[in-house]
């Protein structure tokens, strides 16, 4: 596991705490497997049980972690990472579908967004990743910030 948090969400069926976390999956060795390399966004339901997750290729973090480290002071590329990863976790939306499942959704992914044209913000802690989306480094509130 990379990067945790927890995030109390809301809904029609009532108050949710979910754990969210980041975990690394290597490209597979084996030739007849199919080849993905990248992260995997985890959720799950700590009340229910329920699980969700989502696959993140390594192009789009890398042009999303490139983006994100033209707005920070590093010191050192363990903290960008981490950094990085804390806010891509605060940026994953968590819906429940109309079945009552858990489904992952980040505001870039879902839109096939072209993530080569980001564009910085003065002002702002990182980019925008789709018209009014933001990610930020260590909000606090745990959720994706509309920029209208």
């Amino acid at each position: 596991v990379l990067a945790s948090r927890r995030r109390d969400i809301g809904d029609a069926a009532g108050h949710r705490c979910v754990r969210l976390w980041v975990e690394d999956v290597p490209c597979p060795s084996a030739s007849s497997a199919p080849s993905f390399s990248g992260a995997r966004l985890h959720a799950l339901d700590e009340i229910t049980g329920q699980r969700a997750h989502r696959d993140i290729a390594d192009a789009m973090l890398t042009t999303l972690l490139a983006s994100f480290r033209k707005r920070q002071d590093s010191t050192s590329d363990s903290e960008d990472i981490d950094d990085f990863l804390h806010a891509l976790l605060g940026e994953v939306h968590v819906a429940v579908t109309h079945q009552g499942f858990l489904e992952l959704q980040l505001p870039s992914l879902e839109r096939g967004v072209d993530v080569g044209r980001l564009e910085e913000e003065p002002g702002r802690h990182f980019v925008a990743t789709v018209p009014g989306w933001i990610i930020r480094p260590q909000t606090t509130n745990m959720t994706a910030t509309p920029n209208y």
